[in-house]
Order: structure tokens, then sequence, then C-alpha cells
């Protein structure tokens, strides 16, 4: 999903929202986890990289329940910065539906965010 931070076409945040899996905290897409530790997936984002800035992305979160709480997250989480040249923003803490609207994640919530 991408959101405009900005109602001027600003920069865009690409959020990437799935449960988490239940050992390391780590997105679930069906059968397959966002874990930067596999070359596969790895892959699949050298192969993006250039493309988000194409689309004005600056940003991108992984929200999902604990996505930066375990050290494996941790580790995904540079991992993913470091290939996109990217900041990337997870969180500490357990996330709700009180927590989007709408169109994605609520930004009053962003201090909730921790960034690698």
């Amino acid at each position: 999903m991408l959101r405009a931070t900005a109602a001027t076409g600003g920069p865009r945040t690409l959020d990437l929202i799935a449960h988490t899996t239940s050992d390391h905290q780590l997105l679930r897409f069906g059968q397959s986890v966002l874990d930067m530790r596999r070359p596969a997936i790895a892959a699949l984002f050298e192969a993006i990289r250039e493309d988000l800035p194409r689309h004005g992305v600056s940003a991108v979160r992984l929200l999902g329940c604990g996505t930066a709480a375990r050290p494996v997250g941790q580790i995904t989480m540079r991992r993913l910065a470091r290939t996109l040249g990217l900041p990337v923003h997870g969180t500490h803490k357990a996330l709700l539906a009180s927590h989007y609207r709408d169109d994605g994640f609520n930004p009053l919530f962003d201090h909730i965010l921790v960034t690698a």
C-alpha cells in the first residue's frame, strides 16, 4: 500500500501490512515471511530498489505486531534499509485495528514506530 504523506503528492511510504510470525515476529504474507536473511527475499527487494524512488517512496513501514521487537526483526529492518537505501520503520508494540484509518496507518500513532 502506498500512502502519500502530503496532500500535494509529497513523500510516500510503502506500508507492508500483515500479521507476524509467532516466533520472530516477522511479517508473513501467505506462506512467505519477510526475513532478509533469506536470499530469495533479499533478491526481491534488490530487484525493486530502483523502482521505489521513481514512485516517490521515501520510507518503508513494516506494519505488524512487534516487527522491531526481536533481534531477527531488527536485523531484517537494518538489512532492508541498507538494501533499499531508505529508512525502514517497525514497531515494538502490538498493532490493533484502532491504529488504522480507512486510508492506512493513522499518523497519530507514528510515535510507536522505530527506525532502522
